[in-house]
C-alpha cells in the first residue's frame, strides 16, 4: 500500500520540484537583467529608459516564470488529464500578466508626455490640458485592454467561446465610436 502511495507521489513530487526550479531560475535571470537594464538606463541622459524599466519590471516578472512553466509542461511526467487544464491555467494567467505588461507601458508614454508638458512651470494651462487629454486617452485604452483580454481569455473555453467573440465584436465596435467621439482630442495632441 505505501509503495503504490510513492508510486502516486513520485511524480507530482517530481514536477513541482522541476516547476519550482525553472521558477526561480527564471526569477533569478530577471531580477539579474533588471538590474544590468537600471544600471544602462540610469547612465542615459534620458528619463524614458528609466521609466521603461521601472514600469516593466513588474510584469515581466510574471511573464517569464509562466512563459517558463509553459514551456516545462510538456516535459513534466504527469498525465494529460492534468496537464490539459495546467496548460489552461498558466495560459489564462500568461494573457492576464500580457495585459498588465501593456497597460504598465502605457505609463511609460504618461511619463513622456509629463516630462515635455510640465506643470511646474507658471504659464501651464496648455501642458494640464495635454496631460489630462493623454490621461483620458490612457483610461480609455487600458479599458479596451481589459476588455480584449476578458475576451480573449473568455474565448480559450470552448464553452462559452461566443461570448468572447461577441464581447471582442463590442469591444471593437467601442473602440470605433470613442475614436470618433475622441477625434478632436487626437488631434489637438
Amino acid at each position: 500500500m505505501l509503495e503504490h502511495f510513492w508510486d502516486v507521489l513520485t511524480p507530482w513530487l517530481l514536477s513541482a520540484g522541476i516547476l519550482a526550479a525553472v521558477v526561480v531560475a527564471v526569477l533569478l535571470l530577471h531580477s539579474l537583467v533588471y538590474r544590468v537594464l537600471g544600471k544602462l538606463a540610469g547612465r542615459t541622459s534620458s528619463s524614458l529608459d528609466d521609466s521603461f524599466v521601472r514600469r516593466s519590471r513588474r510584469p515581466v516578472k510574471l511573464i517569464l516564470p509562466l512563459l517558463a512553466a509553459m514551456a516545462t509542461l510538456g516535459t513534466l511526467p504527469l498525465p494529460s488529464t492534468t496537464l490539459g487544464p495546467l496548460r489552461h491555467i498558466v495560459g489564462l494567467a500568461l494573457i492576464g500578466a500580457t495585459a498588465c505588461l501593456a497597460i504598465s507601458l502605457l505609463g511609460v508614454i504618461d511619463d513622456a508626455v509629463a516630462l515635455k508638458f510640465r506643470i511646474d512651470v507658471k504659464d501651464n494651462l496648455a501642458a494640464r490640458r495635454v496631460q489630462t487629454q493623454v490621461k483620458v486617452l490612457q483610461r480609455i485604452v487600458t479599458v479596451v485592454i481589459v476588455i480584449v483580454t476578458t475576451s480573449i481569455g473568455l474565448m480559450t473555453f470552448p464553452e462559452i467561446r461566443q461570448i468572447g467573440t461577441s464581447l471582442l465584436a463590442s469591444a471593437g465596435l467601442a473602440g470605433l465610436i470613442v475614436g470618433l467621439a475622441a477625434r478632436s482630442t487626437l488631434e489637438n495632441l
